[in-house]
């Protein structure tokens, strides 16, 4: 048997698709003035806090739908240890996606936690 006649398993590595980060910057406006100027004045100063209220709950739940999706790419982009154990064992496709040409090559994650 000569070296030509040796075959190799093939290994069809999928292309490694990494989740879109995107940095979200949030611009707040400035609050309507609430010093009533006349009486007469005093219903529509009212309603501008209400919209300003409602202004401020709508950017709080874009910031938390833009943190759920920016935490959701981070951990699928460092699976935990439970994971890996289970891709490798699966012999899974995502067990060859990362080569040393990847920044995240031989990387880690350690944990996952709050900063206070």
């Amino acid at each position: 048997m000569s070296s030509n006649d040796c075959t190799y398993p093939f290994l069809k590595r999928v292309p490694r698709i990494l989740p879109g980060l995107e940095e979200f910057a949030v611009e707040l406006h400035t609050p309507p003035d609430t010093k009533p100027k006349t009486f007469w004045r005093i219903g529509a100063k009212s309603r501008a806090r209400e919209e300003y209220s409602q202004y401020l709950a709508d950017t709080e739940r874009r910031i938390t739908d833009a943190e759920g999706k920016y935490i959701s790419g981070l951990l699928s982009m460092s699976p935990g240890v439970s994971e890996c154990i289970a891709s490798a064992e699966s012999v899974s496709p995502t067990l060859w996606e990362r080569t040393p040409d990847d920044s995240d090559f031989m990387a880690a994650r350690l944990g996952t936690g709050e900063i206070p």
